[in-house]
């Protein structure tokens, strides 16, 4: 029985067989085709790939670099020496690591000259609402807040600079705009970008990484329109920047514990770069190099450009107003009847795109080694986007400035007014309560000063477990004050150590606080 079973399947099979075979070729010759397009397609482009020439020396003002970097210090691959090797390798001459961590002081205290590359350490802050990359902070050894604005904030008492990272980022995107203050937008990321490519590029990128790794990492990229109108949409009511960043990390994550170790910190470097214009060099100190850097990033003294396109070298825009003086990118300039003034060295033709106020304002093709001067008749945020006509990402912004803010006079840095509020008088015996977490103590003391003033005095020591970030003591008083006689509230303190302190206040009902 069991044979005739098997001659039977066989038989069938056989049938099969026989009756679709003159079907086989065809299908299969179909088959090899298309695989063979597919192939042609994922090889060809990063093989014949050759990014535009431009044989302008370095500028003497341009100090050349990447922002947003990550290293071992977090999620990174790679440590400092490996960082800065690749930078090296590309004659860059700045690297601004941003670590995550609320601050990492590791990242934020390594700044340093390594393998002749200025190190500018960072953070990268994870916050309610996104993340916030900062650098040139000095906030002291306690845990920033998380409430977005805050964070901002204290940044820039303390001298640093924040962008607002990855903002339309699939994982992480960033979900509060409502705050102001800070100094930038992270208008083109990289690592950002590249999370967002299809199926097809993605099955791909490794192959074009490994044929070129500049062409792939390339495609990856696209215009970022939701980026760039955020950003003029900031810039009608206050003066922010727009830079270009990898956040590179050197690996990408499959699991927790397993990592594809591409793209490689040198491969990254050499997509997106920042040119800092100054007139300034870097001395042996690195903390004052990395001021200067510091300095003209959060002033707008830079352009952003995809290096992998093309060097920028040569290229040079400023606002010659009507007295003949000229302006840097990021300067309130109160005359309107200007010229903006471009420099276009280049051996192949480009686009120039002038946006005022988020509008289109200006568009022109230029001819190989041009000079560019365009009238300006009106107040506005003006930037520029250079395009190269030549190409395959001739879609992709090549250069993007940075904005100059004309004949704009309600932009203007805020005046600090200094108020006296009077002495309050609440401060009544028995009001207020000691809270803290377990593990914390404190004792409340009430006195009264040689003037008769009311002081309350807390002793406390704080403590917590291994895992625990947040232990605290605080001053409690719940119950209703009348405060509507006073005109604010004034707090004296005074710590042995750098900590935070913060008032709360709640008004009418636990949920408007």
């Amino acid at each position: 029985m069991m044979s005739i079973i098997n001659n039977i399947s066989f038989d069938c099979i056989q049938a099969w067989w026989y009756n679709f075979h003159p079907m086989r070729k065809p299908i299969k010759r179909f088959i090899f085709i298309v695989l063979l397009l597919l192939l042609f397609l994922i090889v060809y482009s990063p093989l014949t790939y050759k990014k535009l020439t431009n044989n302008n020396p370095p500028d003497e003002n341009i100090i050349k670099g990447v922002f947003h970097v990550h290293s071992n210090f977090s999620d990174g691959k790679g440590d400092i020496e490996e960082i800065t090797k690749a930078a090296e390798e590309l004659n860059l001459d700045f690297v601004i690591l941003t670590d995550h961590g609320e601050p990492n002081l590791k990242c934020a205290e390594s700044t340093s000259f390594y393998n002749n590359v200025l190190l500018i350490g960072g953070s990268e802050f994870s916050l309610d609402c996104g993340h916030l990359a900062s650098a040139g902070f000095d906030i002291g050894k306690y845990q920033l807040p998380r409430e977005p604005q805050e964070a901002i904030n204290d940044v820039n008492r303390y001298s640093g600079f924040s962008f607002i990272s990855h903002p339309f980022d699939n994982k992480i995107p960033w979900t509060n705009w409502d705050v102001k203050d800070f100094t930038g937008i992270e208008v083109l990321s990289s690592y950002s970008s590249a999370r967002r490519i299809g199926v097809l590029k993605l099955v791909a990128f490794p192959f074009r990484y490994i044929l070129n790794h500049e062409y792939a990492l390339l495609s990856s990229l696209e215009y970022p329109e939701k980026n760039l109108a955020v950003w003029d949409s900031f810039n009608k009511n206050g003066k922010y920047m727009g830079i270009y960043a990898l956040d590179a990390h050197a690996k990408i994550p499959l699991t927790k514990k397993i990592s594809l170790n591409f793209p490689s910190y040198k491969s990254m470097f050499s997509i997106l770069n920042i040119y800092v214009k100054t007139d300034k060099s870097f001395s042996s100190d690195p903390l004052n190099s990395a001021d200067i850097i510091i300095d003209c990033i959060k002033k707008g003294r830079y352009y952003n450009v995809i290096e992998s396109i093309s060097p920028a070298n040569g290229f040079d825009i400023v606002y010659r107003s009507s007295d003949g003086e000229d302006h840097e990118t990021g300067e309130n300039i109160s005359d309107f009847n200007g010229t903006l003034r471009i420099d276009l060295p280049f051996k192949f033709p480009v686009h120039v795109k002038i946006i005022r106020n988020g509008k289109q304002f200006f568009i022109e093709r230029f001819d190989p080694s041009s000079k560019a001067e365009i009238m300006i008749n009106g107040p506005g945020v003006y930037r520029c986007e250079v395009f190269a006509d030549k190409g395959k990402f001739n879609k992709l912004p090549w250069i993007a400035t940075n904005p100059f803010f004309i004949g704009n006079e309600d932009i203007k840095p805020v005046k600090k007014v200094d108020i006296s509020f009077r002495q309050p008088v609440f401060l009544l015996p028995r009001l207020f309560k000691l809270e803290n977490n377990n593990y914390s103590s404190g004792k409340i003391l009430y006195k009264k000063s040689e003037k008769g003033k009311d002081i309350i005095s807390l002793d406390y020591v704080l403590r917590g477990r291994a895992n625990e970030k947040d232990y605290w003591v605080s001053l409690a008083a719940r119950k209703t004050v009348d405060l509507s006689d006073f005109m604010g509230i004034t707090i004296e303190s005074r710590s042995s150590e750098t900590m935070r302190y913060w008032l709360e206040i709640r008004t009418g009902s636990e949920q408007n606080e």
